[in-house]
């Protein structure tokens, strides 16, 4: 369903679309520095995040008047702090960002744990002091925690002149959220798939929580997730820079492998509840739904959009490891 006039994207068997205007052997990884700044402007090494104690879709048990002394200390203290918690979550703060770790936790037993020790070698070759915590500490810091826990001082970079020079890229833009766990396996299909970027409004959406990065599994240390004020105008700027915006609606005419798609794309994944809101619909270029069994219910929000993301990069023909 095109919102703006004829479709000038093809099924396959159609005319060719109009361009339109508009120290000893380190291990097995390299140290990376990102930061994260605002739309369109270099970011810097650090930047403030929203503290989990606060962020909206913050666990319960990570209210800080719940938390244990010892798990009140290692906590984030302020907004630019936050909080990391989970093995694989944990292991790529270690690999991609060492420099912005503030303070590393792993259970009182590591050493006894093969993959904790692992851990805890990747810190010794970043210089990095492990603090050893109970597992009650770490309970109170947060569920699934797997005996590791982080505080991290750094976000991807997000620079939206940088990307719009690329030939190809795909920005993932959620519509009210409200679930961290879908917002989490989005994130990490993101980095999995090779998009540049999730948007998430200000209101009314899970934005990046210690939950979220947990589920993420380490997509959080590579996707930055961009808050906007109003979704429907970082779209349209979006747009703005060739872009074309693509929604995931049950009332779309076609699949997504029925349509040739853009080198720069935008995937809109709706809110759980109600999909996305008409002034999001408004600004997409098109509508795609996907295969169903007929008098079903939906997709999950985060399986919708890794379908959407996967057709995206086997038209680009990527697939295998390390071909990202």
């Amino acid at each position: 369903m095109k919102r703006h006039g004829p479709s000038k994207f093809r099924s396959k068997s159609a005319a060719p679309a109009a361009p339109r205007s508009g120290k000893s052997a380190p291990p097995a990884f390299k140290p990376q520095s990102h930061g994260r700044g605002p739309r369109g402007a270099t970011a810097p090494t650090t930047a403030p995040t929203n503290s989990p104690n606060t962020a909206k879709g913050a666990p319960s048990n990570a209210r800080k008047n719940t938390k244990s002394l010892a798990a009140q200390g290692f906590a984030p203290q302020n907004k630019r702090e936050r909080l990391v918690i989970g093995l694989h979550s944990v292991r790529e703060a270690l690999k991609v960002r060492p420099h912005a770790i503030l303070r590393l936790g792993l259970r009182d037993d590591y050493q006894r744990a093969h993959q904790l020790k692992e851990l805890a070698e990747l810190a010794e070759y970043s210089s990095i002091t492990v603090q050893n915590l109970s597992a009650s500490t770490l309970d109170d810091l947060g569920s699934g925690h797997q005996g590791a826990a982080a505080i991290v001082t750094e976000l991807p970079q997000w620079n939206l002149d940088e990307v719009a020079q690329l030939k190809r890229a795909m920005i993932i833009a959620c519509d009210n959220l409200e679930d961290p766990h879908n917002l989490g396996s989005i994130l990490r299909s993101a980095w999995l798939l090779d998009a540049k970027a999730v948007f998430v409004p200000a209101d009314r959406s899970v934005e990046l929580t210690s939950t979220v990065a947990k589920v993420a599994s380490g997509g959080a240390e590579h996707v930055p997730v961009e808050v906007v004020d109003n979704l429907p105008r970082a779209l349209e700027e979006l747009k703005a820079k060739g872009f074309w915006v693509f929604g995931l609606a049950e009332s779309g005419t076609r699949f997504a492998w029925d349509f040739e798609l853009p080198e720069k794309i935008v995937w809109v994944i709706g809110s759980e509840s109600s999909g996305l809101r008409i002034t999001v619909e408004r600004v997409c270029d098109e509508l795609v739904r996907l295969p169903q069994v007929p008098g079903g219910s939906s997709f999950n929000a985060a399986i919708a959009g890794s379908m959407a993301m996967y057709e995206s990069a086997r038209q680009a023909g990527k697939s295998g490891p390390g071909k990202l």
